[in-house]
């Protein structure tokens, strides 16, 4: 929650598959946030190595102005998923009001 400013819904689902690796899925919903969001990041334990990093948000069509460009990704110490900045970009693909972006991830790291 941002203090006096809407809430966040945030959800994780991890699946321990039969390869030995933990697929990690993150759910992020806008449930009243005006101003939305731009960035996520998760932090990754040390010496975790994330792979098929991936991002999914429902398309804007009707002649809806914004892009529905995928998240750029980074992986270090953490995952981090951004669009452009509001700043740059006003049409950008930030998670606005009442709607749910998807971050995905696979690791040999167990959940902690």
């Amino acid at each position: 929650m941002i203090e006096g400013e809407g809430r966040f819904l945030f959800a994780v689902r991890t699946e321990h598959g039969r390869d030995g690796l933990w697929r990690y899925e993150y759910v992020l919903f806008n449930l009243d946030v005006e101003r939305g969001a731009g960035a996520v990041a998760l932090p990754l334990p040390d010496g975790a190595t994330a792979e098929q990093i991936g991002f999914h948000s429902a398309p804007y069509h009707s002649g809806e102005p914004y892009s529905s460009a995928a998240w750029a990704a980074s992986a270090t110490c953490e995952l981090r998923w951004s669009t452009a900045p509001w700043s740059t970009t006003p049409e950008a693909n930030a998670l606005r009001w009442a709607e749910a972006h998807t971050f995905r991830f696979v690791t040999s790291t167990a959940p902690a």
